[in-house]
Order: C-alpha cells, then sequence, then structure tokens
C-alpha cells in the first residue's frame, strides 16, 4: 500500500538519508529537516520501501508538504 511521508512542521532540506528504492525500517532516519535553526530527524514510521523522493536538499518545505511516496510492507 503506497504512503505518502509529509513535513510535520516547515523548514528547510539539511539532509535526505535515503535513496529511491531503498528499503527501511521504522525508526529510521529518513530525511533531516533544519526548522527554527534546529535539526529534527524524520523518521520512518513502518517498515517500508521508497517509491520516489519529492524534495531535495536545500529546499524550502511547508507543513504537510509531500516529502516522500513509500510502499508500506
Amino acid at each position: 500500500m503506497k504512503i505518502y511521508f509529509n513535513a510535520p512542521m516547515p523548514g528547510k532540506i539539511f539532509e535526505i538519508c535515503i535513496s529511491e528504492g531503498e528499503n527501511i525500517e521504522k525508526g529510521q532516519p529518513l530525511i533531516i529537516l533544519d526548522s527554527m535553526k534546529m535539526l529534527n530527524k524524520l523518521l520512518a514510521e513502518k517498515d517500508g520501501t521508497i517509491i520516489s523522493i519529492k524534495t531535495k536538499t536545500g529546499d524550502f518545505v511547508s507543513t504537510q508538504e509531500v516529502l516522500l511516496e513509500i510502499d508500506e510492507k
């Protein structure tokens, strides 16, 4: 089942820790978001496979903007 991983807050993409096609596990860091001068690790909520990455390092994102598409296991 395809799920969308959204930004929990506005900020700038500091680092993308995964790549398309990669298998991920619950709790694994996916993206590091710089928001209000704090680095926030966004972690996988479930096991799955990264279908597509909808952003890149340096992009500014808004709250609830889709960052990733994940095929949930």
